[in-house]
């Protein structure tokens, strides 16, 4: 039809619906009654309020709802003109065109609307595909959202390629359902990012469910540690492990791992660079630097984003004028296109001078046998700029004193990486992708008084 599909998370509250909607100017939404709290009729009449362009408002529900169109009343509703008016519009699409706007996380502030083409989602799904070698036997758990481009193009997208059957356990993603549904269904692969594997990890452990059916499985969103490869393959009893790195903006996946290849280079790279795109890493100057050299990571293909909706600001400061696309990862790319990632430029925190990467501590405290999970930011210091604050996470009826871990770091990591501050946390504040958003944990650091509070500006 040529319409542009536009992906809404579910779990939005009023006002992240509203600006959306009125970001992209949304014309008509099709949307279920209701999602845990959620009453959607109710959210939706509210935001039509305030953006003028939605004429129509779609429910999956058996009854009428004031100032809404049932989808089952819609279905029916074409006329034979009117489809044969729709039929006619198949060959002015082009390959080229845009048909998808997926919202970044947000992790970092409000989410921009990425416009993504036919020839980007086919071909990356169909790239995913032959990689983790899914085939027409297999079942897929499928844990992440559809609305999430890493669902999208690995679950919704995929498995029109290989004929896979997905299993989708619940509207949202919990743990214990997960695992139910891999041992009553068998199936053969599941996804997830860091946070949900680290999830599976501790619920399996107290149950000890039968899911020997388990060959393989996908981690993505945010890079993984060596430690949770381990884990994965200790608790939940299978080897191939794969990881895939990319944007929103670069279709879901630009760099991902072979089924099949060695667990070492399986645990400390993000993968292969795909077939089609290109890559380089570039210095501060956007000068390229020699392989093994880190970098900010630049991406070109057929899986590049075309734009930010209605956003040419944005996309100027993304997209280079011959087709890069600068991903804000600093990033080693090696001679045979396997990639490691270094960290993100915007989490990198100076320390006296020196340049430092959470991701490098995160994964050094994951070692820790009493460590779940760790995350690393900035906090101000009058005398060095920054210092370092760990906010930890421990195992279940785990104990362990901040010393202890200041200790398990010395003469291991550079005393200047040792962190400063260290905060036993039982949470993350998250996006609703389920992405920690660095900037919202500093501020709660700041406002609890763990560490100092950053002066304002005059």
């Amino acid at each position: 039809m040529g319409l542009i599909v536009v992906a809404i998370n579910p779990a939005y509250q009023q006002n992240e619906l509203a600006y959306c909607l009125q970001r992209v100017n949304v014309k008509a939404i099709v949307s279920p009654e209701k999602f845990k709290t959620q009453n959607y009729p109710k959210m939706l009449l509210v935001a039509k309020e305030v953006c003028p362009t939605l004429e129509h408002i779609i429910i999956y529900s058996p009854d009428h709802v004031t100032g809404t169109h049932r989808f089952a009343d819609v279905e029916v509703s074409a006329t034979k003109a009117e489809v044969d008016a729709i039929n006619a519009e198949q060959n002015k699409i082009s390959c080229y065109d845009g048909c998808s706007i997926q919202f970044t996380s947000g992790s970092t502030g409000n989410p921009k609307a990425t416009v993504l083409s036919h020839k980007s989602l086919v071909n990356n799904s169909k790239e995913a595909a032959r990689r983790t070698n899914i085939t027409i036997e297999n079942k897929i758990c499928l844990n992440m959202p559809l609305y999430h481009a890493f669902g999208m193009v690995m679950g919704q997208l995929l498995v029109f390629h290989t004929g896979s059957t997905l299993v989708i356990e619940e509207r949202s993603f919990n743990p214990v359902k997960t695992l139910e549904a891999i041992a009553q269904e068998k199936c053969a692969i599941t996804y997830g990012t860091p946070t949900m594997w680290v999830n599976l990890i501790e619920a399996q452990h107290r149950l000890q469910l039968p899911i020997d059916s388990l060959e393989a499985g996908v981690t993505g969103g945010a890079p993984a540690s060596s430690e949770l490869f381990k884990r994965i393959r200790g608790v939940l009893g299978f080897n191939d492990i794969m990881s895939i790195y990319g944007l929103t903006e670069t279709t879901a996946i630009a760099f991902q791992s072979i089924r099949g290849e060695d667990n070492h280079l399986a645990e400390t790279t993000v993968g292969h660079l795909g077939n089609h795109i290109e890559a380089m890493i570039v210095d501060e100057n956007n000068m390229v630097v020699p392989f093994g050299k880190p970098g900010e990571l630049w991406i070109r293909g057929y899986s590049t984003m075309l734009s930010y909706w209605d956003d040419e600001e944005n996309t100027k400061k993304t997209l280079t004028k011959d087709g890069w696309l600068k991903t804000g990862d600093q990033f080693v790319l090696r001679e045979d296109g396997y990639a490691t990632v270094v960290g993100r430029l915007k989490d990198m925190l100076i320390r006296g001078g020196e340049n430092i990467f959470p991701k490098e501590i995160e994964d050094f405290l994951m070692t820790h046998p009493k460590v779940m999970q760790a995350q690393v930011i900035g906090a101000y210091d009058k005398v060095y700029g920054e210092e370092i604050c760990a906010c930890v996470q421990l195992r279940d009826g785990a104990i362990v004193t901040k010393e202890e871990l200041i200790d398990y770091c010395k003469g291991i990591i550079a005393y200047f990486k040792i962190p400063r501050y260290i905060q036993f946390v039982n949470k993350y504040p998250k996006t609703t992708t389920g992405k920690i958003q660095k900037f919202r944990l500093r501020q709660q650091m700041e406002d609890n008084g763990v560490i100092p509070k950053t002066p304002k500006l005059l």
